[in-house]
């Protein structure tokens, strides 16, 4: 049995009665998050806005995946990759117009459509698209997605004239730059506006109006300094400023590639020096020592002067190709022999091609062109996911590019009467469905199997099925009825996926119907 003082022991252990209290101690919850030697070059500044982090670095950024345009073939790939999946033949973004027929709005509007999209193909053409009359629009969004990925974005200009065409609407091309980036208040304007980097916004953090400088800030011809020109306020609904937004509190684009930029740089130097150094151990060159410490100048080389007359220009000491010379007594030759290019010189490149295009989003193959270690699984899973990739830029040109461009032309459009429909249907006609570059299959017999399987056990549509190959079913059929009697004109017919002839289809459908309807007359 225990004593009373056993017991009031074990009941003051019990419930902590006479012990030291002790504080709890909490671990954090996020080993990212701690402060130590091996988190200390892990930037914890996060705090920081988009906007604070992108001010003082933009340009540098912008200058250098310039460079790498210029200088990189990878770069170079890239931007090609990109400009061949995102744009769409010679259009770069085809329109299909989707205007329905009022006031039931069941039925497409077939004449406003039709008139619409020719009006738009016509402006499409250099001699409208731009103020300069150079550029179609083809390569107006050529330039975007070429320049977005280097500069961080690219600017717009919608000139509203009369006089400029007959649509009386135009774009202007201008370079981020032109934004004045060094034009940054903190307080607020009269208007209680902020001004970020050239962008003026107000409180409600809309984008309001644009500092533009007068002259490009790198402009340096004719007699040109380098330095800060005046700038001019406009309104921000004269311009489009396109570029991706990451971040909230954000108005300026950064470079896509700026997450490859130095491993892109490290390695272009990389294969340089290994270039380098390879033909330099094919040369097989070397050093002239003496035993006697005195130096080997190498031997004369003679040639003739202009008045036949021989004459000694100098040593020379280079190696060529089978070459063999005696050296002078006491003279010894070191071979130089670097061993290059190493043999691990391939993997290495190859792992670094793979962080490369990783931070691109672009697959290996893609960037590289390699093939040796695709297969139809791994190309098609590969495929299908960089894909999607384009899809999204596509889709975000279309929704901040393309809709904005085509509303300021459609109003104008109609407004000048460059397109015969009232204006006051504006909204009825502002019904645009632009479409970028869809892709054939890996597997075509197999995929459109599937696809016609999922249209007639109506779970798709042919509408549906035609639009994410890039085409209009619409188009489809009118082009099917065309050709059809094109080719009964001319007395031809065609196999069809069966083997047999339309013309033999026909027939054989055409008998029973006959005798069906001889059998009901003979009774």
């Amino acid at each position: 049995m225990t004593t009373y003082e056993q017991r009031v022991s074990a009941f003051k252990n019990r419930h902590g009665i006479g012990r030291r209290q002790m504080k709890p101690v909490f671990k954090r919850g996020y080993e990212a998050a701690a402060h130590n030697r091996l988190t200390a070059d892990l930037s914890a500044l996060s705090t920081r806005t988009a906007d604070s982090e992108i001010q003082y670095d933009i340009v540098s950024l912008r200058n250098r995946a310039r460079h790498l345009a210029r200088e990189s073939d990878y770069v170079a790939r890239f931007l090609n990759a990109l400009t061949n999946n995102v744009l769409k033949d010679d259009v770069g973004f085809s329109l299909q117009m989707k205007a329905m027929r009022p006031p039931t709005f069941e039925q497409l509007d077939k004449v406003a459509n039709a008139k619409i999209e020719d009006a738009w193909r016509e402006w499409s053409k250099k001699a409208n698209c731009t103020v300069t009359g150079e550029d179609s629009f083809y390569d107006v969004t050529r330039l975007a997605v070429r320049q977005v990925p280097t500069d961080g974005g690219i600017l717009f200009r919608k000139v509203v004239d009369p006089n400029i065409n007959k649509f009386g609407f135009a774009l202007q091309l201008m370079e981020v730059d032109m934004i004045d980036v060094n034009k940054t208040e903190a307080q607020q304007t009269p208007g209680g506006n902020r001004i970020t980097m050239g962008v003026e916004k107000n409180a409600y953090g809309k984008t309001t109006h644009f500092h533009i400088l007068d002259r490009h800030p790198g402009d340096l011809l004719f007699g040109g300094q380098r330095g800060r020109w005046g700038t001019t306020r406009y309104s921000a609904s004269e311009f489009i400023h396109y570029f991706v937004k990451e971040r909230v509190t954000q108005c300026m684009g950064v470079p896509w590639i700026a997450p490859s930029m130095l491993r892109l740089q490290h390695l272009k130097e990389y294969e340089l020096a290994e270039l380098v150094a390879a033909r330099e151990a094919a040369v097989k060159g070397g050093y002239f020592t003496s035993d006697r410490g005195d130096s080997y100048a190498g031997e004369d080389e003679l040639s003739v002067g202009a008045d036949g007359t021989t004459q000694t220009s100098g040593t020379y000491n280079d190696f060529e190709t089978g070459q063999k010379d005696v050296l002078p007594p006491g003279m010894t030759f070191t071979p130089y022999d670097p061993q290059h290019p190493m043999q691990q010189y391939g993997d290495f490149v190859k792992n670094a091609l793979f962080g490369i295009s990783a931070g691109l989003n672009i697959s290996y193959a893609t960037l590289t062109g390699d093939l040796s270690m695709a297969n139809y699984s791994s190309m098609r899973a590969g495929k299908i996911e960089e894909q999607e990739g384009y899809k999204k830029i596509q889709c975000h040109m279309i929704q901040h590019l393309c809709m904005d461009i085509f509303e300021e032309w459609l109003r104008t459009s109609l407004l000048n009467g460059a397109i015969n429909l009232p204006l006051s249907k504006f909204d009825i006609f502002n019904k645009p469905k632009f479409t970028g570059r869809r892709w054939p299959w890996v597997d075509p017999e197999k995929d459109i199997r599937a696809a016609l399987m999922e249209i007639d056990g109506g779970l798709s549509t042919r509408t549906k099925w035609t639009e994410e190959s890039g085409d209009d079913y619409e188009d489809i059929c009118r082009t099917q009825k065309a050709e059809k009697e094109i080719a009964k004109e001319n007395g031809l017919t065609f196999a069809g996926a069966n083997g047999k002839t339309e013309e033999k289809q026909t027939e054989k459908e055409k008998p029973d119907s006959e005798d069906d309807d001889t059998v009901e007359k003979d009774s």
